[in-house]
């Protein structure tokens, strides 16, 4: 009796991590049908009859022949012929002869366009798992290699393809045990030319922030963003984190929660992050909110400042950018109580202009957090949770490294744990760069090569660097280097020991 129970567990656990889960209804929520706001328009319905959210497995907009298409990739079994992809014009009009047709003898699963180029996912049952999911380019009809056969869930991104840059998002989000030798990651950032995968590009995340889901490189490729989401009943940090990490590397480089204050139901505050795209000055953020019974769509900067949003209904599915810097969805079209299933219709946001941003690729990362009182601004780094931005040169393979500060108030400093800049002075850095209102002020690392300083204080707890600047009346800044400690002289009382670092 006890193995039937432990079977029947899994085979739920199996079908939530399929999808179903999202379409499962629970008695104390309801779903209503949101008003269209005047920025939003139905282009059409799919033709399909009565789906579940799950079986809409992927649409991506392009252009063909001057003509705004968008390929919506599907579940074969909605159809009697078992095909999966489908591509219509934005009246809703079939295309027959789009120009990346399904392939003979292969399911769609994925589509992915980048620039002039056109990659896909596809099934190909004469293969052995696990490589019976493999990746195609398109333009040239050939098969570049196996992915694994357990990534990419219902509730994923698919792939993303920018340059010769290709990251595709593991469908284990989950272990059975915490030992750090069996974690795996949850993206795999490979290169496609020539095509190969690695797991080496960034760390098992799960524990830390949450499943994952929804991902995107920015327009240079050079970082991949990707959402994270906690729906744990018992975890008290619901919502959803943005995350940017760099796309070779992996280190870090920003995060910021979305804000879900008050979105609290029976079962707690579970927002669902389901798809997102990178634009030049923003971060497009599709996620549902179980507690309104609600979906969204919403546009940061890279800050995490909301610019604007929308609201959908709670039943959405993937969504893609459209022309003329549009976003375009799939949502059931009349929500009711008694069934999941309904009419899918395609629906576009025309945003307003974003003005006032520059280009995200004109301007450098925020990377330091920082809090303003009384005019002035304490600026923290913490390796931990952000990295300082290391600029090689491409010639002589020289290193620094910069630090972004937002702030505009005229006395800000900057603190840098000691231990850190050790770190960064032994990887043979030769600057600190210091962008601070329209300037940039560069230190030598060998400043901080001050063994002799912590030498000579009474005790190392909270060892810090701290660089004070300062701006006059006529716009010069004053900058002062100085390492400090916090003595714990007894329960009651701490002595911070400071010692100036002359450069």
């Amino acid at each position: 009796m006890k193995k039937i129970v432990i079977y029947l567990l899994m085979v739920c656990l199996m079908l939530g991590n399929l999808g179903f889960a999202d379409d499962l209804r629970d008695e104390d929520l309801s779903f209503e049908t949101v008003p269209m706001g005047n920025n939003q328009v139905q282009l059409f319905e799919l033709p399909f009859g009565d789906l579940y959210s799950y079986q809409i497995k992927d649409i991506e907009s392009h252009e063909e022949a001057g003509e705004d298409l968008l390929y919506v990739i599907t579940c074969p079994e909605i159809t009697s012929d078992g095909s999966s992809q489908f591509v219509f014009n934005l009246s809703g009009e079939l295309k027959s002869n789009p120009e990346y047709p399904e392939l003979e003898g292969l399911r769609r699963k994925y589509i992915e366009f980048d620039a002039g180029n056109a990659y896909s996912v596809e099934k190909d049952e004469n293969y052995s798992c696990p490589s019976k999911i493999r990746i195609y380019d398109l333009n040239k009809e050939r098969d570049l290699g196996s992915l694994e056969e357990r990534i990419m869930g219902y509730n994923s991104d698919g792939i993303r393809v920018n340059g010769d840059k290709i990251a595709y998002h593991s469908k284990k989000d989950k272990l059975e045990n915490d030992k750090e030798e069996e974690k795996e990651a949850n993206f795999f950032i490979g290169s496609l030319n020539p095509y190969t995968a690695s797991d080496a590009s960034t760390a098992f995340i799960y524990s830390e922030t949450g499943r994952t889901g929804a991902f995107d490189f920015n327009r240079s490729g050079t970082e991949l963003i990707y959402g994270t989401f906690i729906c744990s009943d018992a975890s008290v940090d619901y919502g959803i984190s943005i995350h940017t990490i760099d796309a070779v590397t992996s280190d870090p480089i920003d995060t910021f929660l979305i804000d879900d204050t008050g979105y609290e139901s029976s079962r707690g505050k579970r927002t669902t992050a389901l798809s997102l795209y990178a634009t030049n000055d923003c971060i497009v953020v599709l996620s549902r909110i179980e507690a309104l019974g609600k979906g969204r769509i919403q546009r940061f900067t890279y800050e995490g400042k909301l610019i604007d949003e929308v609201e959908t209904n709670f039943h959405v599915s993937h969504m893609t950018e459209g022309p003329n810097g549009s976003t375009i969805y799939a949502q059931k079209k009349e929500e009711d109580k008694d069934s999941c299933k309904g009419i899918y219709e395609i629906v576009q946001i025309n945003w307003d202009e974003i003005t006032g941003l520059s280009g995200v690729n004109n301007r450098p990362k925020p990377v330091i957090s920082e809090k303003t009182v009384g005019g002035k601004t304490i600026a923290e780094f913490k390796d931990t949770g952000f990295g300082l931005l290391k600029i090689v040169d491409p010639e002589t393979g020289k290193m620094d490294y910069k630090a972004p500060l937002k702030s505009d108030e005229n006395d800000v400093r900057l603190r840098i744990p000691f231990v850190d800049m050790q770190a960064k002075l032994t990887a043979g850095a030769n600057h600190l760069l210091i962008n601070y209102m329209g300037q940039e002020i560069a230190i030598p690392m060998t400043a901080f090569d001050c063994g002799d300083l912590m030498a000579s204080m009474p005790c190392q707890e909270d060892a810090t660097i701290e660089i004070h600047l300062l701006i006059d009346e006529a716009g010069n800044v004053k900058v002062t280097v100085e390492l400090f400690v916090v003595e714990q002289v007894n329960s009651m009382m701490k002595v911070v020991h400071r010692k100036t670092i002359q450069y």
